[in-house]
């Protein structure tokens, strides 16, 4: 028998993970490739060619998705969950209520410990770990860690809400079979990079402070300025935290500008308007372009962080009529929503320079390609100047650690 073949071209893998969650001998593995992305790898000795991995594969066996029949704009009245999110609040506040009413919970989630972290989603039924799974994670989860639990809690008839990436939702209903009691809401995706190429960041960063990162959030709210990250440190037995602008931090750079995702998002199926889960959550961009004068007029609250909703199927619509006591929401323009959020267009753009980047990194490593991103602010000394300049302790250090 010749080997079975799953991954022929990298721009076909999304490395979900559910290939080999269902893998009856335990044949395959997500091992990473020279950029940190993982892949399934086959040990044929071990393969008995059963065929399971093609059949829940999102790319050997598409899902199809659904067009958004409601939109929303939505913003959370919990002050507290939504400081501790990255947008408006939605998952926080839909899965708190899920949670009371003795439901269960899967989102990605970041540990953070010597300059090194890990992330990846879990099932939880509880609220401490809600916590955990809120603000944005810019690298891909190892979702598959979870998927094993969902499918128990899903066949104990437990309502299970799933959080993750579009590619991430067709793993999840794919090995499950979609039932009743799963609700899945998809992120506007822009792509995902690597983990280890945010370690690999991390340990600079690090290295730059004198110290080692415990702690790194992406999108944090305590200060004024918007896309801050906020930073932990531990310099012997001292903890220290800061905010950090989001514009000298050049893995967040390379992020946005479309460098470092896998191959995959350049060309993923599910970056339109055509949804695969039952809700689709992000950011409402440009909002005040549309509902300016609901929020002048004082019929929206004036707050600067919403989101978006859109509702995709008659069970993401049952689940958010029952579940959105703490959230304010505005119905909206589904055309409005997608208008300033591409990945409900078409997928995200290679950037140009993007394989000189990988091609650095290979060759000789993150500090290659922090080196050309501080080159960018004119050298070190201007870089370091204006990134002190605006470097920001946290205020709230005594909280530091306990999310």
């Amino acid at each position: 028998m010749s080997p079975m073949t799953l991954v022929k071209d990298a721009a076909n893998c999304s490395g979900c993970g559910a290939c080999m969650t269902v893998c009856p001998t335990q044949a395959i593995t997500m091992e990473a490739d020279q950029y940190g992305c993982l892949y399934p790898r086959i040990d044929e000795n071990a393969c008995v060619q059963c065929g399971k991995c093609m059949g829940v594969c999102g790319y050997q066996k598409p899902v199809s998705g659904a067009k958004p029949f409601a939109a929303y704009a939505a913003a959370g009245n919990n002050d507290a969950l939504v400081q501790e999110s990255a947008s408006g609040g939605v998952f926080a506040s839909l899965a708190k209520g899920c949670l009371a009413d003795g439901g269960v919970i899967a989102g990605a989630v970041l540990d953070c410990a010597e300059s090194h972290a890990d992330v990846y989603h879990v099932l939880s039924d509880r609220m401490e770990d809600l916590h955990r799974m809120q603000g944005s994670k810019y690298v891909q989860s190892e979702a598959w860690r979870c998927y094993r639990d969902i499918l128990q809690a899903v066949k104990a008839g437990k309502t299970v809400l799933f959080s993750g990436t579009p590619c991430q939702v067709v793993a999840v209903k794919q090995l499950t079979g979609d039932p009743e009691n799963l609700i899945t809401m998809d992120l506007v995706c822009h792509g995902v990079p690597p983990v280890q190429m945010l370690n690999d960041y991390m340990k600079i960063l690090g290295k730059r402070f004198g110290g080692r990162i415990t702690q790194f959030r992406f999108r944090d709210k305590s200060s004024p300025k918007n896309f801050c990250a906020r930073i932990g440190l531990r310099k012997k037995k001292r903890e220290s935290c800061f905010l950090l602008r989001s514009q000298y931090i050049s893995f967040y750079k390379f992020f946005l500008d479309g460098s470092i995702y896998r191959e995959n998002c350049y060309c993923c199926p599910h970056a339109s308007l055509e949804r695969v889960a039952d809700i689709t959550i992000g950011d409402y961009w440009g909002i005040d372009a549309f509902h300016g004068a609901d929020i002048a007029g004082g019929r929206m609250p004036a707050r600067k962080d919403w989101s978006c909703v859109l509702v995709n199927t008659e069970k993401g619509a049952r689940f958010l009529e029952r579940y959105a006591d703490e959230l304010y929401l505005v119905p909206t323009e589904v055309s409005w929503v997608a208008q300033n959020n591409q990945q409900l267009n078409r997928p995200s753009e290679k950037n140009e320079k993007r394989d000189m980047l990988l091609q650095n990194y290979v060759q000789s490593g993150y500090g290659a390609v922090e080196a050309s991103f501080i080159k960018g602010f004119g050298g070190s000394i201007p870089f370091y100047w204006r990134m002190l300049k605006n470097l920001r302790v946290y205020k709230k250090a005594k909280n530091f650690g306990k999310e």
